[in-house]
């Protein structure tokens, strides 16, 4: 008996021990909730109020995150999930959601582990991409309905787009590998298998490991698309009051769909005083490989451009964003796979200025009001007389919005 009276106190005491070792992860989240007006009368005599709604291009989530020192290695985790509550089924006759079905959504945004020593950080998992993390920092209002991202004004707005002022290919299963900062500089490399659709040839911005010829795109065999990216950095204070940082990234696809695909990008960001102004370029070069059944443009060529400027002062900050998409798409003959035998394009443009007012009531729950006037202008010609065969499409939009977002 005294030996179990023993072993229990010795328990009893070891666990707090224990406790005190091995760290609890922090619970950590948010709650980004939004009412919408949309206003299309111009073209389309057609305006919409929203309920409230999850803000789709940052929705609100639950995760868990910590960290375990080895010596002098830091492993870190992070399990992050999203929740949607007003996800909407909505179908091609349907694109604003007006007879959808509110279902909600859960799913998994990040489950990543990365581990940094003086040598540098190897991170792995769902994470994200690491160009797209730029293209966010760029925009002071990528937390809400009018962010760059937009998929909020895609959603609500009729003929609108997502990756508007940036290329967003969110989180990703990949491994990559960051240098230390030398002197401001640091370099960010990262590569993941993607699915390449094998019916529009197109990059789904999505990781797919799964083998299978209908996944892996034509003529890829059993393996899907292998993308590269690299991005360098760099971070400089001048003083208290100014200080700068810039990056160049570049993204390239390898996958028998294409016969090139590839990326660049050019950000800078600078800070005086309680003013921040951000600015980016995104150009991307997409050529499918010929086959005598691509039913998609054979070149394309998309043009990214967002620029904004932040005011803080206190618990206000204010905002001022542009953002612009160019696609300038080569045709071809449905029956050749000769590479010369362009026979149209598709050239369009979005363009979207916003504004936006936010305002901290304490350190976890932020008010915000945005609007944004949102156009778009494309032109489809297959190059023959017809006046069937030319259409140009013209549509603009209003949309104001508020709502609140609380972090925890």
């Amino acid at each position: 008996m005294k030996k179990v009276l023993v072993a229990s106190a010795v328990a009893v005491l070891a666990v707090p021990a224990m406790a005190q070792e091995m760290k609890l992860p922090t619970v950590y989240g948010q709650v980004n909730k939004a009412i919408l007006y949309t206003t299309q009368k111009k073209e389309k005599n057609y305006s919409k109020m929203s309920n409230l709604v999850d803000v789709k291009g940052s929705e609100s989530r639950l995760g868990a995150k910590g960290t375990h020192e080895i010596n002098t290695l830091k492993v870190n985790y992070n399990l992050l999930m999203g929740l949607d509550s007003s996800d909407t089924v909505t179908s091609s006759t349907d694109p604003v959601g007006t007879n959808g079905t509110p279902t909600g959504r859960i799913r998994i945004r990040n489950a990543e582990v990365s581990m940094s020593d003086a040598w540098g950080t190897v991170f792995m998992g769902q994470t994200a991409d690491i160009a797209s993390v730029v293209g966010q920092k760029m925009d002071p209002l990528a937390s809400t309905v009018v962010g760059q991202i937009g998929s909020d004004m895609s959603f609500y707005v009729k003929n609108a787009t997502t990756n508007l002022g940036y290329i967003e290919r969110s989180r990703v299963d990949q491994i990559g590998y960051k240098t230390p900062e030398l002197m401001g500089l640091q370099l960010a490399l990262a590569n993941g298998k993607v699915a390449v659709d094998s019916t529009t040839v197109a990059d789904d911005s999505n990781d797919d490991n799964r083998v299978g010829s209908t996944l892996a795109g034509s003529g890829q065999g059993s393996h899907a698309g292998n993308r590269m990216n690299a991005l360098l950095s760099y971070n400089h204070a001048f003083n208290d009051m100014m200080k700068m940082e810039a990056y160049v990234g570049y993204n390239d696809l390898k996958a028998a769909a294409y016969k090139s695909y590839n990326d660049y990008l050019a950000a800078a960001s600078f800070t005086y005083g309680e003013f921040t102004f951000n600015g980016e370029y995104t150009k991307l070069n997409k050529q499918n490989s010929p086959t005598a059944t691509a039913l998609t443009p054979y070149k394309i060529k998309e043009t990214y451009i967002q620029a904004a400027v932040k005011w803080i002062h206190g618990d206000h900050i204010a905002a001022l964003t542009f953002g612009n998409r160019k696609n300038e798409q080569d045709g071809r003959t449905l029956t050749s796979a000769n590479e010369n035998n362009h026979v149209g394009s598709t050239n369009g443009r979005y363009q979207q200025i916003a504004a936006g007012y936010m305002y901290n009531l304490n350190k976890y729950v932020q008010l915000r009001g945005v609007y944004a006037h949102y156009s778009v202008k494309t032109e489809n010609t297959n190059g023959r007389t017809s006046a069937t065969d030319a259409v140009a499409f013209k549509n603009s939009a209003d949309v104001f919005s508020l709502g609140t977002l609380v972090t925890f």
